[in-house]
């Protein structure tokens, strides 16, 4: 890394952070309101903006910082929520059938995480675990990227496969993850003990519910009066 970008990193990381900082510790009545107003974040917003602008060691890309600021609101409430350029609307299409490696995601600390691994998916038969976190999708972190955007490029046509880097347990291995037409786990049911009936649903996709209602009546005509529901994963 040449030295005028590390300068650069350094002052602007130095820039936010200040702002960051003064900007919690301003009162309602101080130049920026923090807390209880929109306005007043908006006005925040504008301010590290001039700064940027302003001081920053070299022409900042605007565009990139606009989107960049986006994305951070809407990955700021959890990270199922997105904000999508444009052309990613559309593209957008919820009810296309895309190829999956059967990987369920989330994302911690930044990170792409495997949060649950489908029985008999690619994902399993190449010993992917659940708490395995993504480094990075092809060659692009996975921190730099959405949920929405490690998902999209994750699945795809079915046959092909995704260059991954997963760390487990401390350990860094790259592979390669076909992409398949997974088919859904079945609702799982069982008579825990008298009275008690277990249902556990794998996934949420269309159809299950239906499932889920089957199984139900049927555990309560074998006499279950309680129900455990597992939803984990």
């Amino acid at each position: 890394m040449r030295f005028k970008t590390k300068i650069a990193i350094v002052v602007f990381s130095t820039v936010i952070a200040f702002y960051a900082i003064v900007g919690s510790f301003m009162s309602k009545s101080s130049q920026v309101v923090a807390r209880g107003s929109q306005y007043g974040q908006l006005q925040i917003f504008d301010e590290v903006l001039s700064h940027i602008i302003r001081d920053y060691v070299e022409q900042p890309d605007l565009e990139k910082v606009r989107i960049g600021s986006l994305r951070g609101l809407a990955e700021g409430l959890d990270p199922y929520s997105a904000y999508l350029t444009p052309e990613q609307v559309k593209q957008y299409d919820p009810k296309a059938v895309r190829a999956e490696t059967g990987m369920v995601l989330s994302k911690v600390a930044g990170y792409a995480y495997v949060v649950a691994v489908l029985k008999g998916s690619p994902a399993e038969q190449l010993g992917i675990k659940s708490g395995d976190f993504i480094e990075y999708v092809g060659k692009v972190p996975s921190r730099d990227l959405s949920l929405y955007d490690v998902e999209q490029l994750v699945n795809g046509q079915a046959g092909t496969t995704i260059d991954l880097r997963i760390l487990h347990q401390g350990q860094s291995r790259k592979i390669s993850v076909s992409r398949a037409k997974i088919t859904q786990p079945a609702v799982e049911t069982r008579v825990e003990e008298p009275g008690i009936g277990y249902i556990k649903i794998a996934s949420l996709v269309d159809g299950k519910a239906n499932e889920v209602k089957s199984q139900l009546n049927d555990l309560v005509a074998k006499g279950a009066q309680k129900i455990v529901l597992d939803l984990r994963g």
